[in-house]
């Protein structure tokens, strides 16, 4: 480099600058970063803030975990996201996950150091780890529960169940353990997830209703998953969501984003909230035809003989493009797990709902599944919903509507949705924005 390039790159007034351009920074999101010189904090972000952002537990398949993986308090941190349902909202609870220090040895040289949430066991010398990027073909599933998806790998990616672009392993190495473990391996024959089958911290029991009961229960699974059993700690990152490009007023108007259910049903334990990814795909005529010949985009499933819902030939006569909303499970249960389409629904253009409504009337009232209270349908939509036997066990689309329900009266965006198949007791799973976004 030239002398002046050289000087420049010893200025504080530089790396302010390529902090603001690069990395949006402003004086309130610097008060949540760490203490650096201006070049050690650009290395900084340059390092961590692309991976910020939600992802989930990988190894919990089939429910999965929330975790928020973000800048705060001058470190990294990862939490766990849990949700305790109270009468018509939800309590988000962060559960430590792990940290990562950030500390300048020498201008510009910044030394990240990985602190988990759990006591690694080990025999002799403390471990050294890090975090690195990993193949998302690699993401394991390591429940029990896995055996009833998988007959031999629990790569669930490989399966076509789970959709991952990025993915994050905690790695710990112990150079002297003697039992020659690198903390990382898992292989698909080891049956070391038997022990965490007869805790009772992993199974579904109950849920708990108070923040101390769900942080410590999710503590005792962290401890058992990655301390005890050393179960790798990988992270699957949850795709930004697809937008609307051309929104019109006759589209839901629910953001795409993160929403959080509740069954209401006890037998799914403390798995009884549900985690969707909410976002729009647009098609044209011809797309939606090879989609209905081989499903890759919106009915995509992992068995081939699983088809589309025959009712998308009641769009062929629309020769515009073609708009979907979509709920992705991030956090499933043992019917329909992680990464599964829940629902799907026509939301445009006009003649594409009425074609596929065929003179059906819309409910007008459907139960709150959580509150049991009796409410009003503002507008549906006409689409299919997902029901399986446990296992994701002959799934199927069965019709039904996705509903809006009057607003809560809370911030602006904080509309109520839920989906009602076609039958005689029309409850719904009434979604609520996660509010940590």
């Amino acid at each position: 480099l030239c002398r002046s390039m050289c000087s420049l790159l010893q200025e504080d007034m530089f790396w302010r600058l390529l902090c603001k351009i690069h990395w949006y920074a402003t004086d309130e999101r610097l008060a949540n970063w760490p203490a650096l010189s201006p070049c050690g904090l650009y290395k900084a972000l340059e390092t961590w803030v692309p991976t910020e952002g939600y992802y989930v537990l990988a190894p919990a398949f089939p429910w999965g975990l929330l975790v928020l993986l973000r800048l705060a308090e001058g470190q990294v941190q990862a939490d766990v996201i849990r949700f305790i349902p109270n009468a018509d909202h939800f309590s988000e609870v962060m559960v430590p996950l792990f940290r990562i220090g950030l500390t300048e040895r020498s201008l510009g040289v910044v030394e990240s150091t990985v602190n988990p949430c759990w006591h690694v066991a080990t025999k002799r010398v403390q471990p050294s780890i890090d975090v690195s990027a990993l193949d998302p073909m690699n993401l394991q599933a390591c429940t029990p529960h896995a055996e009833r998806y998988f007959a031999r790998t629990r790569h669930f990616v490989r399966h076509k169940i789970f959709s991952v672009s990025h993915a994050l392993r905690l790695n710990y190495s112990c150079p002297n353990d003697t039992e020659g473990s690198d903390g990382n391996e898992h292989d698909d024959d080891d049956d070391s997830d038997a022990e965490v089958m007869h805790t009772a911290a992993w199974v579904p029991g109950t849920l708990a209703d108070s923040e101390e009961a769900v942080t410590s229960r999710t503590q005792q699974m962290i401890t058992q998953f990655f301390g005890a059993v050393r179960v790798p700690c990988d992270l699957a990152l949850v795709r930004g969501p697809q937008d609307l490009s051309k929104p019109e007023p006759n589209f839901p108007c629910i953001r795409s984003g993160l929403y959080v259910g509740d069954y209401g049903h006890n037998m799914y334990g403390q798995f009884r909230t549900e985690v969707l990814l909410i976002d729009y795909v647009t098609m044209s005529p011809h797309e939606l035809r090879d989609e209905q010949q081989n499903p890759t985009r919106i009915f995509q499933r992992p068995r081939p003989e699983s088809r589309p819902p025959d009712q998308l030939q009641a769009l062929a006569a629309v020769m515009d493009d073609l708009t979907f909303v979509r709920g992705v499970k991030q956090c499933g249960d043992v019917h329909v797990p992680m990464g599964a389409t829940t629902f799907v629904a026509i939301c445009g253009p006009p003649a594409a709902c009425s074609a596929l409504a065929d003179g059906a009337d819309m409910p007008s009232h459907v139960v709150n599944r959580q509150t049991q209270q009796r409410e009003q349908v503002i507008q549906a939509w006409r689409g299919w919903g997902t029901l399986a036997m446990p296992g994701f066990g002959n799934p199927s689309w069965a019709g039904g509507w996705l509903v809006q329900l009057t607003d809560s009266g809370g911030s602006p965006g904080d509309h109520r949705f839920g989906f009602i198949w076609d039958r005689d007791t029309q409850d719904a799973v009434v979604l609520h924005w996660i509010r940590a976004q």
